[in-house]
């Protein structure tokens, strides 16, 4: 038995963050975080996205992407690249040059979320395309009626 220098309040800690890959899916999101980041190699820079769900059972929850812009694997570069392409493209940004990832942030876009196992562990991991959010069901997108009492509108319907 050991005694405490302190009381510990389950209440007052917050819950752990679900890490558990997301079911294959849609998902409406949109970047809430990002950072360009230095692999641990050393070897090259990745720009880390971090996205929250906007709707349905997992709305709140966040998925993270890297991109390895800048690395000594050009397919994992190109692989990259190609993401990010397809993420300006999603955003509405197509033609725009990016500097600076803040232009990414609060814009809806659809995660079409997939599933594949890790090569260092055979574990299941998501995977991750970039839609725009007018690929999204028809069902999900629909606008709410104006003061009918109708459905409320989704949070990327600003």
């Amino acid at each position: 038995m050991a005694e405490l220098d302190f009381v510990f309040d389950p209440n007052a800690v917050a819950d752990r963050v679900d890490y558990t890959p997301f079911p294959v899916g849609e998902y409406i999101a949109e970047v809430t975080g990002s950072d360009y980041k230095t692999t641990k190699s050393g070897n090259g820079k990745y720009i880390e996205l971090e996205f929250t769900i906007l709707d349905g059972d997992y709305a709140g929850r966040k998925y993270w992407d890297r991109l390895n812009v800048r690395h000594e694997n050009q397919m994992a570069m190109d692989i990259a690249n190609a993401s990010m392409k397809d993420l300006m493209r999603a955003i509405g940004k197509p033609n725009e040059s990016c500097n600076n990832t803040n232009m990414l942030h609060g814009i809806p876009v659809k995660l079409k979320i997939g599933m594949s196992k890790r090569k260092d562990t055979g574990e299941d991991q998501n995977t991750v395309r970039y839609k725009p959010i007018s690929d999204a069901p028809a069902a999900s997108i629909k606008p709410a009626a104006a003061n009918s009492g109708g459905p409320k509108k989704k949070p990327w319907e600003k």
